[in-house]
Parts: structure tokens; C-alpha cells; sequence
């Protein structure tokens, strides 16, 4: 019997490139605000919003959609990069 995931992509937030994770990467999120550290406020949908410090991961599921968020602690033990196909 075969294993099989779910593909999933991941980018690191890293401060300068919230405007091409947030208008390129990624389809519907909306940027509410950024505090002065850097943390990206953004909303997900019309009632659930994230809060994405510089440093952690975005996870994307189907190539667009928000799928998840983890530190780079959480990354580090929850997932494994494989190479591109």
C-alpha cells in the first residue's frame, strides 16, 4: 500500500516580501496593517485573520490558498522540503 501527502508549498516571510507573498504568491488574503517589528496583520477570509511575524512560514495548499502558518521551530520539526518536480 502506497504513502501519499498532500502537496504543500512554503515560503518564509522575511520582512520585504510580504507584497509578493500577499498579491502573487498567494490569492485571497488582504493586508489590514503591519506593526512597527515587521508582523504582518491579514485576513484569510470575511471573519478569520492571521498574524504573520517576519521569520515564519506561510503554507499554501493548490498552488494559492492559505493552508497554515508555523514558526521556524514548528517548521523545523513539521516538515520536510523536498526538490522541485
Amino acid at each position: 500500500m502506497p504513502y501519499i501527502v498532500s502537496k504543500k508549498e512554503s515560503i518564509q516571510y522575511d520582512g520585504t516580501n510580504a507584497d509578493f507573498i500577499l498579491n502573487t504568491w498567494l490569492t485571497g488574503v488582504t493586508l489590514e496593517s503591519t506593526t512597527p517589528d515587521g508582523t504582518l496583520k491579514v485576513w484569510l477570509n470575511e471573519s478569520d485573520f492571521e498574524f504573520v511575524p517576519v521569520g515564519y512560514y506561510i503554507i499554501r495548499t493548490n498552488g494559492v490558498h492559505w493552508s497554515g502558518l508555523a514558526s521556524p521551530d514548528q517548521y523545523a520539526a513539521g516538515y520536510v522540503e523536498l526538490p522541485q518536480a
